[in-house]
């Protein structure tokens, strides 16, 4: 970790968001210091929360070829990840609050990927359903309405959930610089 590349730093910049373009309330400052020269280092803990994305769903070696384990070994920090398939908002709160995410409270560097399965999760039945009934001139066409009531619940979750997982995490650990990813979107390019 201490040799540079092409001649600059070996240690990967993050920072803090100050503003929530949302409107919604919900802070995504991070401890009230300026982390936007903030860089990963060898003395940093990196604790990395979420779902499938998070422990690398579909990789060859996921505990390996993950996301958190790549920057830990690019620039030899310590790697604690938490990620669970399948995990929703509402189930990465459960975690915190059962205290099984034990490193929170030594973080340095917190990241959270989230709120996908609040959205995919409704849907499953009625993907399967669209998928056994491709291509099949008489197959009927599903009522999506509880799918869709489904979803909106589930992003009212997420909504729910985001600043107590926030509240959560800020009580455990007030400085740990907190990066919230966006929701996952298989679908760009297309």
């Amino acid at each position: 970790a201490d040799a540079s590349r092409d001649g600059e730093s070996d240690a990967a910049e993050f920072g803090s968001a100050s503003e929530n373009p949302s409107g919604d309330g919900v802070s995504t400052e991070d401890s009230g210091t300026d982390d936007s020269a903030r860089t990963f280092s060898a003395d940093d803990i990196y604790v990395a929360l979420g779902d499938s994305i998070c422990r690398g769903y579909g990789l060859a070696d996921p505990k390996a070829e993950c996301y958190s384990s790549l920057i830990g070994s690019d620039y030899g920090c310590a790697v604690y990840n938490y990620g669970v398939d399948g995990q929703t908002s509402g189930e990465l709160l459960d975690m915190l609050l059962s205290g099984e995410a034990e490193m929170i409270g030594s973080a340095t560097v917190i990241s959270i990927s989230t709120g996908a399965n609040n959205l995919l999760q409704p849907a499953y039945p009625l993907l399967g359903s669209l998928y056994q009934s491709f291509g099949k001139p008489d197959a009927s066409i599903p009522d999506i309405s509880g799918v869709v009531a489904d979803m909106d619940n589930g992003l009212k979750e997420l909504a729910e959930d985001i600043p107590e997982i926030i509240s959560y995490i800020r009580s455990v650990n007030p400085d740990a610089v907190i990066i919230f990813q966006t929701v996952y979107n298989p679908y760009v390019g297309f």
